[in-house]
């Protein structure tokens, strides 16, 4: 008989245990959407920043460039002559002893003593004054020049440059020989910073040598004129001839090819030169007020 086997030693047969899987823990539906949108307040600003940034820039892109495109690159304002001025007309007229007022309008207008108007007729026009009594190719008509003033101003967002600037003269005619109401030059001043010589091949606005003098050099060669946007420049200027009576307008022409136009308030610029000799010629007298006979140029003082 044989001993029963151990209870200790009994083997037990091997079987591999399964494989133990995580437990999937799941969120509750509540809380899943409870954080999607704390994520949500996140992201949706960020994403209206970043696009509303990109169409704001859009925007204001778009709104410049119609408005640079509509609006002139530059305005003109205060246009204005400068300085007192003798005046001509066509007419034969007696002035011997009448009265000369100061006008705001203009340096001097001239009056009968009735105060009734004389001198402005459709047809009168300012004189220059006599810069160089030796230039220009009869004694009778002497160099002269007009000084007027504008002041420019840029309107665009894209900063715009002054290339060039030229008088375009648009009316060429003999001066008027019926009146002379001379004035003579009552001390120049040295506060102009352009010229033009209307008698010259060269209408491009030059340099004024000690504010006067006209020089060779173009005035825009030696100066750079850049506007932005509500940026403004002044300028004086003196426009020369000796035997014209021009009208004329300023052109400025800028970097991106367009053209703006100076003129006196929508009408041309008047400068003229004397005529070689009128019907009847006049010089005033500070000393009474009053005018007097003379002929011109042998007896009327003109400046040097």
């Amino acid at each position: 008989m044989q001993p029963a086997k151990s209870q200790q030693n009994r083997r037990i047969p091997y079987k591999p245990s399964a494989r133990i899987r995580p437990r999937k823990v799941t969120q509750p539906k509540a809380q899943g959407r409870l954080q999607r949108l704390r994520s949500s307040k996140v992201v949706i600003p960020f994403l209206i920043t970043v696009v509303g940034g990109a169409g704001g820039i859009v925007i204001t892109y778009l709104y410049q460039s119609a408005h640079d495109f509509v609006v002139a690159p530059i305005r003109v304002e205060d246009t204005h002559y400068e300085g007192q001025s003798s005046q001509s007309t066509s007419r034969s007229l007696d002035l011997a002893g009448q009265l000369a007022t100061p006008d705001s309008g203009s340096p001097y207008t001239y009056y009968t003593k009735d105060n009734e108007l004389l001198l402005r007729t459709d047809d009168d026009v300012r004189v220059g004054v006599i810069y160089d009594a030796t230039a220009g190719q009869n004694p009778a008509q002497p160099e002269v020049y007009q000084k007027i003033g504008f002041t420019l101003v840029g309107q665009r967002d894209s900063p715009v440059r002054i290339v060039r600037m030229k008088a375009r003269v648009v009316a060429r005619r003999q001066p008027l020989d019926g009146t002379l109401a001379y004035i003579p030059p009552q001390g120049g001043s040295a506060d102009q910073n352009v010229g033009f010589d209307l008698d010259s091949a060269r209408l491009d606005a030059r340099v004024l040598l000690n504010g006067s003098k006209l020089a060779e050099q173009n005035y825009l060669d030696e100066n750079q004129v850049t506007l932005a946007k509500d940026e403004s420049v002044s300028f004086a200027a003196r426009v020369f001839t000796s035997a014209c009576r021009c009208e004329f307008v300023i052109d400025a022409i800028l970097s991106d090819g367009s053209v703006v136009t100076v003129d006196n308030n929508g009408r041309p610029w008047i400068v003229s030169g004397f005529s070689s000799h009128y019907q009847k010629s006049y010089i005033f007298d500070d000393a009474t007020g009053k005018f007097k006979n003379c002929e011109w140029r042998i007896g009327c003082t003109y400046g040097p």
